[in-house]
């Protein structure tokens, strides 16, 4: 315990201290980016989640007032009174896909709807996706505590 201390006293294990939390801290910060499971959303997609956020608010309102989620977008839209959005992608209304496989012809600006079934065919969710320029860029799936792990 002496030897430490004199170590101590003299700077030795200060340094070395010092020296490990930055290299720790710079190894952290070089390596966070490449760990990531996200990509870094565009403003140009962030315009298209902000719009489907928006819309997953209805469809939790819906399931309110009805008890269940609609079976389609285009019945959750009726029942708002509101047309889709512009895809910023296409200028043209957003698509509700039939499909959750990414095609780059079709699928920027535009997400995917469905609902999530247990075991006995009951309706327990819901997930929607949405696609960016490059693929998946924002999932939502509503939380139900009542849903079977």
């Amino acid at each position: 315990m002496e030897d430490v201390m004199q170590r101590f006293r003299s700077g030795k294990i200060q340094n070395t201290v010092v020296v490990a939390t930055v290299a720790i801290f710079t190894l952290t910060f070089l390596a966070l980016p490449g760990i990531s499971c996200r990509q870094k959303i565009n403003e140009t997609d962030k315009v298209t989640v902000d719009h489907i956020n928006e819309m997953c608010g209805w469809l939790r309102d819906y399931r309110v007032e009805k008890m269940y989620f609609p079976e389609s977008w285009d019945q959750l839209m009726y029942w708002k009174g509101e047309e889709l959005p512009v895809n910023v992608y296409t200028g043209q209304p957003m698509i509700a896909l039939e499909s959750q496989e990414f095609d780059p012809d079709i699928s920027p600006g535009n997400f995917f709807y469905a609902r999530v079934f247990d075991h006995d065919g009951n309706v327990i969710n819901y997930q929607v996706i949405v696609y960016g320029e490059r693929g998946e860029v924002w999932r939502m799936q509503h939380s139900n505590r009542f849903a079977p792990k």
